[in-house]
């Protein structure tokens, strides 16, 4: 096989990988918001105000992140054929964010324990 070929072939595997995950990060957003609205259309229930806390729903913001510059242009209708520069850019950025994002989750995994203890 030409390397021409193979070069295009794990391209668009790759690409694809990036929007099929881009597109569970834009789930996991939709879901957050959709807790976050029923918690605020009950926020005159009490729990819902410990839902909010505990969760800290108005600090969440998913699109810090930017996982994917290329999923993320893709989105907005630009798409790119990306050679392996921009994958390893990709792959570079992918790792950071998710080692922030896994921190800072582990950070609200703590205090919830510490939380549920004390409620």
């Amino acid at each position: 096989m030409k390397t021409s070929k193979l070069t295009d072939k794990y391209t668009r595997e790759f690409q694809s990988i990036l929007v099929k995950y881009n597109g569970e990060l834009l789930k996991l957003d939709k879901n957050y918001y959709s807790l976050k609205k029923i918690v605020q259309e009950n926020k005159e229930l009490e729990v819902s105000l410990m839902i909010e806390i505990i969760l800290k729903l108005n600090s969440f913001n998913l699109d810090k992140y930017k996982i994917f510059k290329f999923a993320t242009n893709s989105q907005e209708g630009i798409r790119n054929q990306l050679n392996p520069n921009m994958m390893a850019e990709d792959i570079n950025s992918l790792k950071k964010n998710l080692n922030e994002l896994k921190l800072e989750l582990d950070q609200e995994k703590k205090e919830l324990k510490k939380n549920l203890v004390t409620v």
